[in-house]
């Protein structure tokens, strides 16, 4: 009685352009050239399904080609099987993005290799892993450093609680904190102005939570599938466009209010 082995990975973290999917189909493809004369149940299949709807379905590697149709869409996930009877299986799940279960982010790209060899099973694993490893990453930097983030918008938060709360009481245009003035009025009055501002840099850290951070896994997703004309990788466009609105308005002002506070402290 034979032993069936069977491996299931993620693919994660990953950019992926029409070349990258060639390439990974033509490590399975080059398997099942090498069955086809042998057995006569071995199959190949490539299938894709696009955001407006539309899906292929084909047998014939150049449905990755430059020229097929595919490369004119947005893609929304592409699946390329091999099976040999019941001794080789190899699965290939890609799903552009992640998917949102009970408010967690779950990644549901993954690759099945099984078989009755073992030393097959370990030699396809291998290949495609090397093959994947070669891909570009996806940047997850923001996701990784959540919690620094975090607590980097409640510092800018809570200074800018009480350089409003100064602003409304006094009129005071430098924007100097109000809960820094308050030290010469009593340790007190400290702390119930640092607590007010605290309370701002709380409400500042929700709004980045729920309204950005929550937007980088939309933004740098997992596996993000990069195919079809430029107009329509919406990712790539989002991103350039933070990446302007950062470079124009969020660093001079991170700047303006590090030099506000180092010439009123001095």
């Amino acid at each position: 009685m034979s032993i069936r082995e069977n491996r299931l990975f993620a693919i994660e973290d990953k950019v992926l352009s029409i070349q990258h999917i060639r390439e990974l189909a033509d490590i399975i493809l080059q398997e099942y050239l090498i069955s086809d004369n042998k057995n006569a149940s071995s199959w190949i299949k490539f299938y894709v399904k696009c955001y407006d709807y539309s899906s292929f379905e084909s047998g014939d590697i150049s449905i990755f080609d430059d020229s097929s149709i595919i490369n004119k869409k947005r893609v929304k996930s592409i699946v390329i099987e091999y099976k040999e009877g019941e001794e080789k299986h190899v699965k290939v799940h890609l799903n552009h993005g992640y998917i949102q279960e009970e408010k967690e982010y779950i990644n549901d790209s993954d690759i099945e290799i099984g078989g009755n060899n073992p030393f097959w099973v370990s030699g396809i694993y291998e290949k495609i892993n090397t093959t994947l490893l070669s891909f570009p990453e996806q940047d997850t930097t923001l996701i990784e450093y959540k919690s620094k983030i975090n607590w980097l918008a409640f510092i800018i938060g809570t200074y800018f609680g009480g350089a409003l709360m100064d602003f409304v009481d006094r009129n005071n245009k430098d924007f100097i904190p109000f809960w820094y003035q308050a030290t010469h009025k009593g340790l007190g009055n400290f702390f119930v102005s640092l607590l007010a501002g605290s309370l701002f840099g709380g409400i500042i850290v929700w709004l980045f939570t729920y309204v950005f951070l929550q937007k980088t896994y939309e933004i740098w997703p997992t596996v993000e599938l990069q195919i079809g004309p430029d107009h329509l990788l919406v990712e790539k466009k989002r991103r350039f466009f933070y990446a302007k609105l950062l470079s124009i308005v969020l660093i001079p002002l991170l700047l303006s209010i590090i030099s506000t506070i180092i010439t009123n402290a001095f």
